[in-house]
């Protein structure tokens, strides 16, 4: 099928969706990285101390938690970096990423109106789909 047949069964309201979804959880999975990053968390050491065996290792759990947030933020900051529109790119940032103090605050900053912001927003979270590297993107 030609590239331009599967853009036109892009289900673009599901895809926006999904990017809102994928979006909505950066600001919490950035400040949990950042506690982690603050607290130093590091692999355990093993000391020659007799314990308890403990089935799993709560050091390490953290660990890998505070891995996926930052490949997660990482990941989110460098598909906003992609995308091609300025406008867009600061949408996806000023919405989600960055803490404004509501919508209205968000469409001034970007430089549009409310409705302008309304209208604009599902083709930005589009094109945060279109760049994010795992498949973001729903068809019909």
């Amino acid at each position: 099928m030609r590239i331009s047949g599967l853009y036109k069964r892009l289900d673009r309201e599901a895809t926006a969706v999904a990017a809102e979804d994928l979006l909505l959880d950066y600001h919490h999975r950035w400040a949990r990285y950042q506690g982690y990053k603050m607290a130093g968390l590091q692999s355990p050491e093993i000391s020659g101390m007799p314990r308890s065996d403990t089935v799993g290792n709560h050091v390490e759990d953290k660990i890998i938690t505070g891995l996926a947030d930052e490949e997660y933020v990482d990941r989110c900051q460098k598909t906003v970096a992609l995308m091609q529109d300025a406008t867009e790119a600061d949408i996806i940032k000023y919405t989600y990423m960055v803490a404004m103090p509501s919508i209205e605050a968000t469409a001034e900053h970007v430089g549009l109106t409310y409705s302008g912001y309304k209208k604009a927003k599902p083709k930005a979270l589009l094109s945060f789909a279109e760049f994010w590297p795992d498949e973001l993107l729903i068809y019909d």
